[in-house]
């Protein structure tokens, strides 16, 4: 998870809020898309098990402890590719283009029609960009 400064209130502020009667958006409302949701319950309901699987046998994320900055990612000069869904919590596409600007080295893309787990709602997509990735430096 990234604790860049620059990133954090936009981060902050793309999270949805409670609605006016105090309803929190679930962890399937914040990491997946509502059309991913609406259109596939099956996939939600899997999604869901397996989060609540890896939480109870302690694997899901934690909270990190190292500072990890645009800063610092640039750095590495190595290749970055950076995916985000169109309807990303996590890194919002507007998010995404001022992290491609700041890293010279990175590659943006954006899966339409998918949240923070564009991965899980749309595997072809992704799976494709990650493979053209790795075809394209394959020494990195």
């Amino acid at each position: 998870s990234y604790q860049d400064p620059l990133l954090l209130p936009a981060r902050r502020a793309a999270v949805p809020a409670p609605s006016p009667e105090g309803h929190r958006p679930s962890v399937a409302e914040r990491e997946l898309s509502k059309v991913y949701r609406e259109t596939n319950p099956e996939g939600t309901r899997r999604w869901i098990e397996i989060q609540q699987r890896a939480q109870s046998a302690g694997l899901a994320p934690t909270a990190q402890t190292n500072e990890v900055t645009l800063g610092a990612i640039a750095a590495t000069r190595v290749p970055i590719l950076l995916i985000a869904g169109e309807y990303d919590h996590g890194l919002t596409p507007e998010m995404l283009q001022v992290v491609a600007a700041r890293l010279p080295n990175a590659e943006p893309h954006l899966i339409r029609n998918a949240g923070h787990q564009a991965h899980w709602e749309q595997p072809e997509a992704f799976n494709a960009l990650v493979l053209d990735f790795l075809r394209r430096h394959p020494t990195t």
